[in-house]
């Protein structure tokens, strides 16, 4: 059935007249009367009651009249759609990040999301990928950007790329206690007389990612401090009073400028960067679009920081 159709039935049984619906359709009586008709024949019911007064609606035509008033009503909401959509996204974009994320990876995907859609507001919650978890829940964010895997079934996780850890201290400590950078198997021994700084063992539910790394490459250091900050971690580090292993991106600057150094691992360490949702959602347009600039500038880091986009 043409929508065309409904439309001349629509307008004639809004406005009560042929004559009405005819001079708002801009077309000739006789065609809409001729199209009322034809819908006449076909459904084989009478849609209108026709007098000297008008038009009016049989039982059968007003749920005619019902059904086709929801499908314009659904029609206009999607050339509202498509307006939007010509007009640029726009809307609200809740989501969560671990902090290092927030300081070192999204201020520039932010940035260049903001330019190519100034009308969407962003609302950021930067924390543990515990409580970003904890606001997913609450349906206070729509989606999670973190390092930490989980298996709680209301969740689904994806990896958006592979992200290294780079295990530094400041240069003086690494003097001081005689490390030799290049050679990790000759630096490991030296590790275990250096203080490790590291997250807060109460704010994970398992091993948190970075003790299981250091686990995997023959550590099992007893952290002098645990923090539930990495920009505090870092921090501490800077100051001289440990080693900690952290994600590339937030050391980066900070060993360009030589006030922190790395130790050569013997093979690279890296932790998949995860995109969490509850199980079953669907992204709105505005998060759709944040997760391409995202991946995009992922990409960027793909060479210069040993990033693997997936």
């Amino acid at each position: 059935m043409e929508l065309n159709y409904l439309r001349y039935f629509y307008e004639v049984a809004h406005t009560g007249s042929v004559t009405k619906a005819a001079r708002n359709l801009r077309i000739s009586q006789p065609s809409v009367s001729k199209i009322v008709r034809l819908l006449e024949h076909r459904e084989g019911v009478r849609l209108f009651q026709r007098d000297r007064r008008g038009m009016k609606l049989t039982r059968e035509g007003e749920v005619y009249f019902d059904h086709c008033q929801r499908i314009f009503m659904e029609v206009e909401k999607l050339q509202q759609s498509v307006q939007e959509e010509k007009k640029g996204v726009s809307g609200e974009l809740r989501f969560g990040a671990s902090d290092n994320l927030c300081l070192y990876v999204l201020p520039a995907v932010l940035k260049k999301f903001a330019l190519l859609y100034p009308r969407v507001r962003v609302s950021l919650f930067s924390g543990t990928s515990q409580g970003i978890l904890d606001e997913l829940s609450e349906r206070r964010c729509e989606f999670g950007i973190f390092y930490t895997a989980t298996a709680e079934e209301r969740f689904s996780t994806e990896t958006l790329a592979m992200v290294p850890f780079r295990l530094v201290m400041k240069k003086s400590l690494a003097i001081e206690n005689k490390v030799p950078l290049p050679s990790f198997e000759r630096a490991r021994t030296k590790l275990k007389n250096i203080p490790f700084i590291g997250s807060r063992v109460v704010d994970y539910r398992k091993t948190y990612p970075v003790m299981g790394m250091l686990r995997s490459l023959g550590l099992e250091p007893v952290p002098l401090i645990e923090v539930s900050q990495h920009e505090v971690q870092k921090k501490l580090v800077l100051e001289g009073m440990g080693y900690s292993l952290f994600p590339a991106p937030m050391v980066e600057a900070d060993l360009s400028a030589g006030r922190l150094v790395s130790v050569t691992l013997p093979r690279p360490v890296e932790s998949p960067l995860l995109w969490a949702v509850r199980r079953g959602w669907v992204l709105t347009p505005a998060a759709a679009r944040f997760r391409e600039v995202l991946q995009q500038e992922l990409q960027k880091g793909a060479e210069r920081l040993g990033i693997r986009p997936s």
